[in-house]
């Protein structure tokens, strides 16, 4: 068995910055956010245009999935933002 001798330290040097990491848990939270906000809008839309106006509820439901699809997976400031609300939810209380 051979041994290995390390000398040296480890240390940190100059400001340490606050960034935030998107893990998988992040994805998670922002896909559960689009398909909530989309479920509901679905339903406004459905129960407010009436039964004949198929094509514009249908053009209404695809716009809607490519702007909500568009803010919540592509846009990098709202992604943000939707991040640290989470990590804010995530924070626990004072003991």
């Amino acid at each position: 068995m051979t041994q290995v001798q390390a000398s040296g330290t480890l240390g940190m040097s100059g400001r340490a910055e606050a960034t935030v990491v998107r893990g998988a848990e992040s994805w998670q939270f922002l896909a559960f956010i689009f398909a909530a906000v989309l479920t509901l809008a679905y339903g406004v839309i459905d129960d407010v245009t009436d039964s004949q106006a198929w094509r514009w509820r249908l053009g209404l439901h695809i716009g809607l999935f490519v702007v909500l699809g568009y803010l919540t997976m592509l846009n990098a400031w709202i992604r943000e933002r939707l991040v640290r609300l989470m990590n804010w939810m995530k924070r626990e209380g004072p003991a």
